[in-house]
């Protein structure tokens, strides 16, 4: 199953860039992640529908080698969820994208795939129920992406400054 969520990110691409780049040097694509590994870009997040908190479920996030063209960066992701229960939940696949010009506002975006849990059963809770939640994920997931996007801009700017 395909889901795709956007969002204007009110900072320049420029900008938006160097704060992702920090931010996974820094220990994760949101507030609440946490390294899961010395080596490499993995973390350990929440995500549900109503984002890190509420209903949550952690999942192992993997970022993979990004790559940036033009005024266009493509970070791959896999998630994996983790626990006892990691069957009852989705694996995920994306693309996460900032894109922009020289303006003040880049877009950014997660277009991803994910295979519902649990065969013909998923799959059917999948057209019912699940295709809303994990619509409802990725934008609570965005949302927190472009937060912690945002302060880590305030802080590298306040940092230039000083």
């Amino acid at each position: 199953m395909f889901v795709e969520v956007d969002s204007p990110l009110l900072l320049p691409f420029n900008a938006a860039h160097a704060a992702l780049d920090a931010a996974v040097a820094d220990g994760g694509l949101t507030e609440e992640s946490r390294r899961a590994a010395e080596e490499g870009a993995s973390f350990l997040i929440r995500v549900g529908p109503g984002g890190s908190r509420g209903f949550a479920k952690q999942v192992l996030v993997e970022v993979l080698p990004f790559e940036c063209v033009g005024r266009k960066v493509v970070v791959p992701l896999r998630w994996r969820p983790t626990g006892t229960a990691s069957r009852l939940f989705p694996s995920l696949e994306a693309n996460l994208t900032i894109s922009g010009d020289e303006g003040s506002v880049s877009l950014i975006s997660i277009v991803a795939s994910y295979q519902p849990p649990l065969d013909a059963v998923g799959a059917g809770l999948d057209r019912i129920l699940l295709s809303r939640a994990a619509r409802a994920t990725l934008t609570a997931l965005l949302r927190e992406i472009v937060a912690k996007l945002n302060s880590t801009a305030r802080l590298l700017a306040s940092e230039a400054r000083s």
